[in-house]
C-alpha cells in the first residue's frame, strides 16, 4: 500500500497558482448568480408595526416630591423628571 503523505504550504500555492483562474472565476460567478436571483426573482416583502404611547405632563405647579424609590441607596435625590417616571 502507498504511503500518503501532508501536502506543504509551497505545494499548496503552487496548485492555487495553477488553478487561480478557476479559484477567481467560480466566487465571482456564484455571487452574479445568487445576486441576480435576488433582485430578480425574490419580491420585495417589508412589513413594520408602530405603537405610540405618549406620556400624560401634569399642568399643576410647585415641587415635586420623589418617591421612596427614587432616593436610591446613596440618599441623593434625583431630578423630578425621573422621578415622575419612576413614581409610576
Amino acid at each position: 500500500m502507498g504511503e500518503s503523505r501532508a501536502m506543504t504550504l509551497l505545494e499548496l500555492l503552487h496548485l492555487l497558482k495553477k488553478h487561480l483562474k478557476l479559484v477567481i472565476v467560480l466566487p465571482l460567478a456564484c455571487a452574479l448568480a445568487v445576486g441576480g436571483y435576488s433582485f430578480v426573482a425574490m419580491k420585495n416583502t417589508y412589513t413594520a408595526s408602530v405603537t405610540q404611547t405618549s406620556v400624560r405632563t401634569s399642568t399643576t405647579t410647585g415641587s415635586v416630591r420623589p418617591s421612596s424609590s427614587c432616593s436610591g441607596r446613596t440618599g441623593r435625590r434625583c431630578r423630578p423628571a425621573i422621578c415622575r417616571v419612576l413614581a409610576r
